[in-house]
């Protein structure tokens, strides 16, 4: 779990080039010392990411990689299709143990509830029987955090789990977030629910730096205390007037006429990257809790494009 466009997507895909290969190389490395005994088949559904834009920013990351799959077609409400494909796949590698990505499984909850609902109970007893058989299934879900949700504030897994049906069955629940370290390009892992221990929530974090070289890539820095880390508004009013973006700074408050202005580029960041992977206007409105209005959506597109976001 982690806010919208925080890196959750490249995490994961590294995650899944590391799972697939069965051992840490330099190029996935994503702990000091962890290891699997045996690869794993990944299949891995991008829900989220436009196919071109996947495409172009992932290619060379995920060129030649055994056991890993990337469904880009499949879209998050054909629950038939998920389902055929799992099993399929399944069936495919015999004994092979099998990570099933959702990513972003967010993207899932404007489908029919009924039908949602009814995938991820059957998911649930598929998992089941695939473990009775020696043959383990294992899923991954990826999803946004609550719509209020801020930098500065802790993740846990209660005030901010995002919507709880979102979950589905979920055992073990990590957090994505970003440090006030660096260059502030670094991102924490913490671990925030562990079915094998329940009271066992961990007070240190493991920081990551984002080492994108010809592709996007994270490599382990140290471990630390998350009050030592965790960014304040002041932290990140700071980083704010210093973003850059395509090697040029942006401004953060262009001059408005008449009202004063009420969007900056923070607050207008994520609304862009969601309508630009696909996002419908209502959709956008509905996980902040907005009531969708012709006027509020002109609104925020005269303010995207003051502020340099074309759509």
């Amino acid at each position: 779990i982690g806010r919208t466009q925080i890196g959750k997507t490249t995490w994961v895909i590294q995650y899944s080039i590391a799972i697939s290969l069965g051992y840490k190389e330099d190029d996935a490395k994503l702990t000091p010392d962890w290891k699997l005994s045996q690869p794993m088949t990944v299949l891995y559904f991008a829900f989220e990411q436009d196919r071109t834009y996947f495409k172009s920013k992932y290619g060379k990351f995920l060129k030649n990689i055994p056991n890993l799959f990337i469904e880009l077609k499949t879209d998050a409400s054909d629950f038939k299709a998920i389902k055929r494909k799992i099993i399929n796949m399944q069936n495919s590698i015999g004994n092979r143990r099998l990570l099933v990505v959702f990513d972003n499984i967010t993207k899932m909850k404007f489908t029919g509830k009924e039908g949602r609902n009814a995938f991820f109970n059957w998911l649930e007893s598929y998992q089941n029987e695939c473990t009775s058989k020696g043959v383990p299934i294992t899923y991954l879900k990826v999803y946004h955090t609550q719509g209020r949700y801020r930098d500065d504030m802790p993740l846990d897994s209660t005030t901010n789990y995002g919507i709880k049906t979102d979950s589905f069955f979920s055992q073990s629940l990590v957090g994505f977030g970003l440090c006030k370290d660096g260059d502030g390009r670094q991102r924490y892992i913490k671990e925030l629910k562990n079915k094998l221990e329940p009271d066992g929530e961990k007070r240190t974090l493991s920081i990551y730096r984002f080492a994108g070289k010809e592709v996007p890539l994270y490599e382990y820095i140290k471990e630390a205390e998350e009050c030592d880390v965790l960014p304040t508004k002041v932290d990140l009013v700071r980083g704010a007037a210093s973003m850059e973006r395509e090697g040029q700074k942006v401004s953060q408050n262009p001059q408005k006429r008449g009202r004063r202005e009420i969007y900056n580029h923070d607050k207008l960041l994520p609304i862009y990257e969601e309508k630009k992977a696909g996002y419908s206007w209502r959709e956008i409105f509905e996980r902040r809790g907005w009531t969708f209005s012709k006027d509020k959506k002109r609104a925020l597109q005269h303010a995207l494009k003051r502020h340099g976001f074309v759509l």
